[in-house]
């Protein structure tokens, strides 16, 4: 990610959740893509946190990332 725009990322966050997470899943697939293999266990550790955080709040996600 070269442009990385916050403010951009909040506003669709804002508007369109779902846009929003699609956008951060494609985002998160090209950049994996990049790193090629020796990027395994980032996309495995990836694949483990994205299934503890479904179907949890915004708080949950925060505190459940944070830790």
């Amino acid at each position: 990610m070269d442009d990385f725009d916050f403010d951009e990322w909040a506003e669709l966050y804002r508007r369109d959740p779902e846009g929003f997470e699609a956008r951060r899943h494609a985002m998160l697939a090209i950049e994996l893509a990049k790193a090629g293999p020796q990027a395994a266990a980032a996309r495995d550790a990836l694949r483990r946190l994205e299934a503890e955080l479904q179907g949890k709040g915004d708080f949950e996600r925060i505190e459940t990332s944070l830790a």
